[in-house]
């Protein structure tokens, strides 16, 4: 009886102190707040902010990280803060700007310190799945982006390396036919030419024909004559023997 209530006492024990060991696990491997700040390197604003951000280290240092851009010297700094501000849908017209999970603040008051420290502990006290990282977000948006640019280029020179072959294909045909064309022309002009030559032939052929018909009968004539001046010198010659 008494080892059953001591596991009892032992399973409450366990069912109270994971939870506990949980917080605590997640205390220990909780990180920093992140605390973007977009600042020029002589800007008096920016030299108040950073300042303010100095003063709560003490207090607030294991909360957050500050992380700095400085974009007047830095162009690559000033297109990041230019990608963001199109990532918020917004304008951002100067430096300080501060970016605390998906807070902004465009400058830097005073009078904002106490919303600042709150926003620093709200987004710490998030689970790390939670808290929204602008400036990734913002990149993942411009990665997309060259995705869609890169796919559209492709797209364009496809459709254009079809285009090309199918214009190729289309003129090689037309080139084909022309060439058939010229071939059956070129085949019909040599029939023509065989044609004109065979006829020229057989009139050839035929008026030669004709010359020799009347040769012949120019000679049958003549021997028809001659045997008929024959029979009359005959007759004569006999008529003066009697």
């Amino acid at each position: 009886m008494k080892k059953l209530k001591m596991l009892a006492v032992a399973l409450l024990l366990l069912v109270f102190a994971v939870p506990a060991f949980a917080n605590a696990e997640e205390a220990v491997t909780r990180s920093e707040a992140k605390v973007y700040i977009f600042k020029g390197e002589t800007c008096g604003f920016c030299a108040k902010a950073l300042e303010f951000f100095k003063s709560i280290e003490e207090e607030y240092g294991k909360y957050f990280e500050l992380v700095e851009y400085e974009v007047w010297k830095n162009a690559a700094n000033a297109e990041l803060m230019d990608k963001v501000a199109e990532y918020l849908g917004t304008k951002i017209s100067g430096v300080p700007f501060i970016i605390i999970g998906e807070k902004t603040y465009p400058g830097f008051d005073e009078s904002w310190a106490t919303e600042i420290k709150e926003n620093i502990m709200s987004e710490y006290n998030k689970a790390e799945d939670e808290r929204v990282d602008i400036i990734k977000e913002s990149q993942k948006v411009v990665s997309y982006d060259n995705v869609v640019t890169v796919v559209s280029v492709l797209a364009i020179v496809g459709i254009a390396l079809f285009v090309y072959f199918a214009r190729r294909d289309i003129d090689n045909e037309e080139v084909n036919v022309k060439e058939t064309k010229k071939v059956k022309n070129t085949e019909r002009e040599e029939v023509e030419e065989i044609e004109v030559v065979v006829q020229e032939k057989k009139k050839t052929a035929k008026k030669t024909n004709n010359n020799k018909k009347t040769v012949e009968n120019k000679k049958e004539k003549t021997d028809s004559s001659s045997k008929k001046k024959s029979t009359t010198a005959s007759k004569n010659k006999k008529n003066q023997k009697k």
